[in-house]
């Protein structure tokens, strides 16, 4: 059996407010072409943040579920996409 690599994270798995968060495991995805990884030393959170979970941006930003909170990060570059 394959273990599919995870990190701890600060998420949720459905629209709605802070007491929708979780901490704990998600799965890594894969990388894509114009994408990359980072090994995250801090992270913020900001109001898009809550804007998303809440589901007020339904439609206009793609959610596939578990969604990671906190879209600004700082942390080292560990891998690449080729297109990036």
């Amino acid at each position: 059996m394959t273990e599919i690599p995870s990190t701890r994270a600060v998420h949720y798995n459905e629209f709605g407010g802070p007491e929708s968060l979780q901490v704990g495991q998600v799965a890594l995805p894969p990388v894509g072409p114009d994408s990359v990884v980072v090994k995250v030393a801090g992270v913020g959170i900001n109001p898009v943040d809550y804007k998303i979970e809440r589901g007020y941006l339904a439609g206009a930003i793609e959610v596939r579920f578990p969604v990671v909170i906190g879209w600004d990060v700082a942390g080292e570059v560990v891998a690449v996409g080729p297109a990036v």
